[in-house]
């Protein structure tokens, strides 16, 4: 009974330890494409440096936005599916319900776009109130 009462977060850390924020390569390694976008997609290297460029507590809130989750879990795996939107002039959207995230379509991987979505994901976590993560 003592378990049911406890915040997820609280019985994470008294089983395996602190949370702490993912990294850029364990949130990359989350994800789950969605079949119609090649991995060649320009989408898909834009979102990989855009996960490069952010911080820390930057992710962690991007977890927790798509997810819900306070980070990512190993057991059960923490899954993120991916899916596009129609153009760049779009903001990411998400379903946590569904773990799954809606990408603005990119054309190029370029620094342009790369800035365009990291400068999107930033004010959208920044946003999100309740998303903070402290770091000790």
């Amino acid at each position: 009974r003592f378990v049911r009462t406890l915040p997820v977060d609280r019985l994470h850390e008294l089983l395996c330890g602190p949370l702490r924020p993912p990294t850029a390569v364990e949130v990359w390694a989350c994800l789950s494409w969605d079949e119609a976008i090649p991995r060649a997609h320009a989408t898909r290297r834009v979102f990989e440096l855009a996960l490069a460029r952010m911080q820390p507590p930057e992710l962690a809130a991007l977890v927790k936005w798509c997810t819900s989750k306070p980070t990512l879990s190993l057991y059960p795996a923490t899954r993120i599916r991916v899916f596009l939107l129609p153009s760049a002039a779009h903001l990411p959207t998400t379903a946590t319900c569904f773990a799954s995230l809606r990408l603005p379509k990119y054309g190029e991987a370029s620094s342009g776009n790369v800035a365009d979505l990291v400068g999107k994901l930033r004010m959208i976590c920044a946003n999100e109130g309740a998303w903070s993560f402290n770091v000790a």
